[in-house]
């Protein structure tokens, strides 16, 4: 896994300035887990999901979400697709556009 070190502290100061932060868990077929940390999207990332889904491209809504509130973590759930798609499903639904 290719995981950037985060702990409490980046985690602490995350929420200091973003007010809320999302950890997303994946485990992976072969039973390792990939973690990475998100911000709640401010408005205007969600106002361009939404005229993705009106575009009916929910696809490239949750890429622009994921990509557009990531902070830190496992890299790969930004760009390799058996950690981005679950990655984002989750950071998706939390968001509940």
């Amino acid at each position: 896994m290719n995981n950037l070190l985060i702990d409490q502290t980046n985690v602490d100061e995350w929420k200091d300035k973003y007010s809320y932060v999302v950890k997303v868990r994946i485990e992976l077929l072969d039973h390792s887990q990939s973690i990475g940390y998100y911000k709640a999207p401010e408005d205007e990332i969600i106002n361009k999901c939404i005229n993705l889904v009106k575009q009916q491209d929910i696809g490239e809504a949750r890429v622009f979400l994921a990509q557009n509130t990531w902070l830190g973590g496992d890299i790969n759930q930004q760009i390799k697709e058996n950690h981005a798609i679950p990655a984002q499903a989750i950071l998706w639904t939390f968001t509940g556009i």
